[in-house]
Order: structure tokens, then C-alpha cells, then sequence
């Protein structure tokens, strides 16, 4: 208790619990929901003040979620006793409080509030010579990227759209926002094209919202209920940079200091993934960062080496929350080209790994944010600070950029825009599992690391070679019902006497399912998957499983099986397959689904 009492006299915090309550069972009358939960609450709030205490309640809900069903989560503050509404430091009164809401039948957990950070680790060193900022050339048209941080500074206002603060200038630190907002702007011309692949030049919209966290008692001067002011704030300012600007893709390199959960999908995430559904948008979130001696020793060329070092490790590594969004793509850091001794496409040894829930793949992707710097080698990644020099930093923060930088370009180079999952099923279609994590004993390590790989270019994840081909389908699919598409091989891809068929084929499919976090870990509540077909004496034959199901598993034929190794109820999936087939005649394409969670309403405990 006396724990909990500290973590909440942080002013982060607010100082309130956070309180979750059982839900109803599902309705279209949100108002009914509504003032279920609003009676709950003020029974809550009468139990207290008979115990002698006062206690200030709100909901954890933000403005883009206003036509959704609520949360059922709200923040419990315990006040001291007397005038005003100053946190309370009683031990006994907190005791008290839990007591009461331990016993309530309608209570289903209580939390302690989580607290936002710059998922950042301090630059390691400083150039004297700083490269000229790029300037726009006129009549091109470029990316739009949002940047939601402490702010981006001044050297690069010629690049931005526009800004969202409420944060005053003496409280805003702004070299992080700066570094990340460089690599967007002008990262290949400061780290070369094999770091930074997509071509100089990217709008930006600040939404510099984050004060600065080396001055005490300053967030709570503008967020006095912590988290969910903050995402308040930042859903006004991703609905701003949407409506007037177009911005679809956000980087936000700011983590909670909380790993993410097995079995629990998280609060924030879910807000996240509203506001994402709320606004049409993709936020690229970082996978987060250890720190200190909490870093592994750096990669080892030997595999066998590697598996070794990280059975040996006893440190949580586990993803920082919000990852563990549906709606985002989170991204994990490697060692970028050009840090030898260190292993080029190796995990960095500060980044953490997923999947943290039970279910799905977390990190997505990953990309090269840095290498971990020593006495003798530097981290290799390099960008501008905000008062116009240039530093070379590493983290995951400097990560995600890349990859926000790649689904901004795509967004910008398809007219009309790409939907959503189309966006990021591309992103993900591209993708490739760096060298150093290809071998076959490290397939399961690999994804906890890189999720599906590093992302292409965004120009080659639209443009096939001449020997290759790439169908979309889009579509909206009903339960119980599936999209077909019949389809024969290139007669060039067939041998004529033996009718065997070489070649090599990947599908990705990502969908967009109905989430409730009611469920914990099983907040995806509809299952969708694709089959590739082969005709075999008047049937078909499926002949591609998912990319992380081990060879010859007999686990993958049972439920928990194919959830952690088939991606089941998990909205992106990957299917590779080397065809070395006989006889194709018409091999369809087939995706069922949905198949639909029905688990009984429960309110037990």
C-alpha cells in the first residue's frame, strides 16, 4: 500500500485509481450504458463518504470516442479531508478505499494509472558542423507526417503544416521531437539511403503536447487528470491535423512506463485505437527501450550464441504500452549499416521485445535506430536538435520515424487514398526478416524482435518487378461468407509435360475487427483468414499456412496453437509458400471469415 501511495503523490498520476467495472451486455443504447455506469459510480462514491471519505471520479473515456460505447473505466481520486481537492497521503484511507471497491460486485479490477514518457535515450554525441536544413522545392508535392512529442523546434518550421500545443515555450523540451522530425524531413541525406530508404522531404504537423519531463510538477499543470487529459488533447490535435491537413500517419515516440500484459489489453491502447477508428488514421508507435545495465550484451554473429544469451537474461523485456494496439504498428530498433564491429540487422541492444499479449505480433516491424554506442563506436544515427545541430542518438524512438516516413509515401503516391488497412497491408507485404534472424532456429526470436521484417521502400512496395505481380483485393466481408477470386498460373510458370508449377508466392491479409477490451487478451472478437488453393481430383487443397507455424507442429492444430503460432483472431497475417505443385488447374483465392467470438456474458467474478 505504501507503494501504491507513492506512485500515486507522483502529480503524473493525477492520483486517482483507475477503476473498471463490468459491463453490460451488448447494446445499441448507449445511453442505457451510460447511466448503468453513472449509478455504479455514485454508489461507489455514497460507500466511500460513509467510511468518512471523499473521493473525485471521472470517466476514462476521450472526445473521439464520444459516439462509441463507454469505456466502463473510470478515475478514482481519494481527497484529504478538509477544503479543496488535494490528494490524500493517508496510508488508511487508501486502504480503506480499496477495501470498498475490493468488495463492490460491480467492480472488475482496479489499476494504478499509468504515466507517459519519451520513450528516448540521450543523444550520444555532438558535431560541430551542422548540413544545411532542405528546403522545399515548389510545386512538389510531399508526405504529410504528424509528430505527436514535446515539439519540433525552430530549424524546421519551413516543413511544418502547422502546430497543436497547449504547452508554454519554458516548458517544452524540444530536442527530441527535433530528432525525430529531422529523420523525417531529411534523414537520407544525413544517414544514406541503405538507414533511410524513402527520398528527402516531409510535412509536419506538431503536436507538441508533451512537457518537458526533466521539470518537476509540470504535467499536471495541464493535464490534472493525467493520461486522459493528455490523450484529450491529443486526439483535438490529430483531429485538426486530419481535417485540415490531411495527415493520416502520426509518430509517437512516447511509451508508458508499464510493460504490456498477457492476458489484458490495455487501457490507453484501447483510447489509441478509437481515436485511430474516430479519425482515419495510423499511429506508429515505438516498441520502447531498455535502460542502463537492463541492456543485453550486443548480438553475436553465432545464432546458437544468441539463443544462449537471451535464456540466460532475467530482465522483463517485455513491449512498453501502448504497443499492444490493434490499430498501430509498433516498431522495434536494429542495428543500423555502417556500425560494424557490432552485427548489421541485429536487435539493438536497448530495444525491447514482444509479443506481450498472448495473441498477435508485437513489434510489427522494426527499423534501424542506431546501434547502442561505447567508448569507441558511436551510434551511427544522426540528425538535427532543435536549436539547429546535429547529434547521433539511438533508441526506438528514432525508429519508428522510418517507418512513418515509408507509410506516409505510400499514402502520398496513390491517389485516391489507400484505405487504412491497405496502407498498412503494404507496409507489411514489403517487409523482410533481416539477415542476422533469417536462420531457422531463430524464427520464433525474430518475430519477437522484428514482428513481420523491415519495410521496402514505399516506391517498392507499389512497383513489381516484370517477373512478379501484385493483386489487392478490398472488400467487406459479412459473417459466415467469403471473397473468391479463381484465378490460373502464368502458362510460363507451368512445365508443359509434368504440369508442376515453380515459383514463389506471399499473401498478407489485414482486416479491420470489432474490438472489445471486456475480454482481455481476447479483445479481437472476429477471426478472418485466406487460403490459396490448389485443385486436386475435383477438390482443393489448401497449400499456404501462416508464416510463424513451425514446420510439422502438431500444436498448430489445436486452438492455442494457431493463436500463437497462426496469428488466429490476430487482424494482420502473413502466408509464404515456395510452390513446387503438380497438376495446377485453378488454384483460388479464398478468404473466409468472419468467424465471430460467442462467449456468454458473464458478471461473475
Amino acid at each position: 500500500m505504501d507503494e501504491a501511495v507513492r506512485w500515486l503523490s507522483d502529480p503524473r498520476t493525477s492520483g486517482a485509481y483507475f477503476v473498471e467495472l463490468f459491463s453490460l451486455p451488448p447494446t445499441h443504447f448507449t445511453e442505457v450504458v451510460t447511466d448503468y455506469y453513472g449509478r455504479v459510480v455514485d454508489n461507489i462514491v455514497a460507500l466511500a463518504a460513509e467510511r468518512g471519505l471523499r473521493l473525485d471520479t471521472f470517466p476514462i473515456d476521450v472526445a473521439g470516442a464520444k459516439h462509441q460505447r463507454p469505456s466502463g473505466v473510470y478515475g478514482a481520486r481519494l481527497l484529504a479531508v478538509g477544503e479543496g481537492k488535494g490528494f490524500s497521503h493517508s496510508v488508511e484511507d487508501h486502504s480503506s478505499l480499496l477495501a470498498i471497491l475490493d468488495a463492490h460486485p460491480y467492480v472488475r479490477r482496479v489499476i494504478l494509472p499509468p504515466v507517459f514518457v519519451a520513450a528516448r535515450i540521450r543523444n550520444s554525441t555532438m558535431e560541430e558542423t551542422a548540413p544545411v536544413i532542405p528546403t522545399k522545392v515548389a510545386g512538389h508535392v510531399y508526405p504529410k507526417g504528424g509528430v505527436i512529442d514535446g515539439g519540433i523546434g525552430n530549424p524546421l518550421n519551413g516543413w511544418t503544416l502547422g502546430t497543436h500545443t497547449i504547452v508554454a515555450p519554458e516548458h517544452r523540451q524540444l530536442d527530441h521531437g527535433a530528432f525525430i522530425s529531422g529523420l523525417l524531413v531529411a534523414g537520407q541525406s544525413l544517414n544514406g539511403s541503405r538507414i533511410c530508404v524513402e527520398p528527402d522531404g516531409c510535412e509536419l504537423y506538431d503536436i507538441g503536447i508533451l512537457p518537458d519531463p526533466d521539470q518537476q510538477n509540470t504535467f499536471d499543470l495541464y493535464y490534472p487528470r493525467g493520461v486522459i487529459d493528455f490523450l484529450t488533447e491529443l486526439d483535438n490535435g490529430v483531429e485538426e491535423a486530419r481535417r485540415v491537413h490531411g495527415v493520416r500517419v502520426f509518430n509517437m515516440s512516447l511509451n508508458l512506463l508499464d510493460p504490456v500484459q498477457d492476458d489484458n489489453y490495455g487501457i490507453v491502447a484501447s483510447m489509441f485505437d478509437r481515436i485511430a477508428d474516430q479519425h482515419d488514421v495510423i499511429f506508429v508507435i515505438s516498441a520502447g527501450n531498455l535502460r542502463g545495465t537492463d541492456c543485453r550484451p550486443e548480438w553475436p554473429a553465432n545464432a546458437q550464441t544468441a539463443l544462449q544469451q537471451l535464456a540466460a537474461r532475467t530482465v522483463s523485456e517485455s513491449v512498453l504500452q501502448p504497443a499492444e494496439s490493434s490499430r498501430s504498428i509498433a516498431v522495434g530498433a536494429l542495428n543500423p549499416p555502417g556500425c560494424s564491429p557490432r552485427v548489421e540487422g541485429a536487435p539493438a541492444a536497448y530495444t525491447r521485445r514482444g509479443p506481450g499479449l498472448r495473441v498477435g505480433v508485437k513489434p510489427d516491424v522494426s527499423h534501424y535506430g542506431g546501434a547502442m554506442p561505447d567508448s569507441r563506436y558511436g551510434s551511427v544515427l544522426r540528425s538535427w536538435l532543435s536549436d539547429g545541430s546535429i547529434a547521433s542518438g539511438h533508441g526506438t524512438s528514432y525508429a519508428a520515424p522510418l517507418v512513418a516516413k515509408s507509410l506516409a509515401a505510400l499514402d502520398r503516391l496513390v491517389a485516391p487514398h489507400l484505405s487504412r488497412e491497405l496502407l498498412i497491408a503494404m507496409l507489411i507485404h514489403g517487409c523482410e526478416i533481416p539477415a542476422p534472424l533469417q536462420e531457422e532456429v531463430l524464427s520464433e526470436i525474430a518475430r519477437q524482435f522484428t514482428g513481420f521484417g523491415i519495410p521496402k521502400c514505399s516506391n517498392e512496395m507499389l512497383f513489381t518487378p516484370d517477373h512478379a505481380i501484385t493483386l489487392v483485393f478490398t472488400d467487406v466481408l459479412h459473417a459466415h461468407r467469403e471473397l473468391q477470386f479463381d484465378f490460373a498460373w502464368p502458362q510460363c510458370l507451368v512445365d508443359r509435360l509434368t504440369g508442376a508449377c515453380n515459383g514463389e508466392v506471399r499473401m498478407t491479409l489485414v482486416y479491420r475487427p470489432l474490438l472489445n477490451r471486456d475480454f482481455g487478451a481476447e479483445f479481437v472478437r472476429v477471426n478472418v483468414d485466406a487460403h490459396l488453393r490448389q485443385e486436386e481430383s475435383n477438390t482443393f487443397a489448401n497449400r499456404v499456412k501462416q508464416a510463424f507455424i513451425p514446420d510439422d507442429s502438431e500444436e498448430a492444430h489445436f486452438e492455442h496453437g494457431l493463436i500463437q503460432h497462426g496469428l488466429k483472431w490476430w487482424p494482420i497475417k502473413v502466408y509464404p509458400l515456395q510452390l513446387e505443385l503438380q497438376s495446377i488447374r485453378q488454384p483460388p483465392l479464398h478468404f473466409f471469415g468472419p468467424s465471430v467470438r460467442r462467449i456468454p456474458f458473464q458478471c461473475s467474478r
